[in-house]
């Protein structure tokens, strides 16, 4: 009888051992999975909190670029000073800046490159700002530290390439927005 009471003891301090182990062994995988699930959701808020901070990010810069082309429009000497610069060559865009500047009481000249450094001044973010003269195929580049150079760019007009063209040159991580200047 105490052989068949200690196999019998032996017998369930066996199972409890198996059912103790098997319970711990699903408690440490339930714990896994739930870490693993509470790391995955909060990275997923991570991830939409960035989402909304890049979309706002992005959402006030398309406004302050429609800021600067309404600004352009109701600044009637800057307006015709870039609308000169995009459509006459060279010395007649000069002619037109020093007789414009004669005409006027003014001690310095309101032209484009006034207008543009004042827009960087104000706007740190602004790194350069591209026109690009449609009947002249010159594309001219404002830099934010006050560099300026102009390249002729032929065929875009007919190769309907002309924004991936003009473009190309442009850091992968920058945020560029396209307006059109219309002459009023």
């Amino acid at each position: 009888m105490k052989r068949d009471s200690r196999q019998l003891y032996k017998k369930l301090r066996f199972f409890y051992t198996v059912i103790l182990i098997c319970v711990v062994g699903l408690l440490v995988a339930y714990s896994i999975s739930a870490s693993r699930r509470q790391e995955q959701d909060t990275n997923l808020e991570y991830m939409r909190m960035a989402g909304s901070e890049a979309r706002e990010y992005i959402l006030q810069c398309s406004q302050n670029a429609d800021y600067f082309h309404s600004v352009l429009y109701n600044s009637y000497n800057e307006l015709e000073d870039l609308r000169h610069y995009l459509t006459d060559d060279v010395d007649d865009y000069m002619k037109f800046r020093l007789d414009s500047y004669g005409s006027s009481a003014s001690v310095a000249y309101s032209g484009i490159e006034g207008f543009f450094s004042s827009m960087f001044g104000s706007y740190n973010q602004l790194e350069s700002i591209r026109l690009y003269s449609l009947t002249q195929e010159v594309l001219t580049y404002y830099e934010a530290d006050g560099t300026r150079r102009r390249e002729i760019m032929e065929n875009l007009q007919g190769e309907g390439t002309d924004r991936e063209m003009i473009s190309s040159e442009q850091p992968k991580d920058a945020i560029s927005f396209r307006k059109d200047l219309l002459d009023p």
